[in-house]
């Protein structure tokens, strides 16, 4: 489901209020945010070029590493299309893919 022109102004804002206002954990906001800026996307493409931007500042801002999505593309599409009925299985994508990066980082600074 993508957002038509007209409500992306207000679904953005809404976005960004949760972001300030959320008291849930970092992990979470990082998978929720992710996740509803795809959906608001207003291309079929998928999540475009920001929103991995977005998921990474908001990881290094909470002290974990750069998010990069390095997976199955259908089994990233499979998460955000099932985040409605069970966020969890979209989070748990997150946190695989933060601990892929973390090794990644941990290999570069040991080399």
């Amino acid at each position: 489901m993508l957002a038509s022109p007209p409500e992306i102004e207000s679904l953005v804002e809404g976005v960004f209020q949760y972001i300030n206002e959320s008291r849930h954990h970092d992990l979470e906001i990082i998978a929720n945010v992710h996740a509803w800026l795809v959906r608001i996307h207003p291309f079929a493409d998928g999540n475009g070029r920001v929103i991995p931007l977005v998921a990474t500042f908001l990881a290094l801002s909470s002290r974990y590493t750069g998010i990069a999505f390095t997976g199955e593309t259908d089994e990233y599409f499979a998460a955000i299309r099932h985040w409605d009925k069970d966020p969890q299985v979209f989070g748990s994508l997150v946190v695989q893919e933060l601990e892929k990066m973390s090794k990644v980082y941990i290999k570069a600074y040991r080399d």
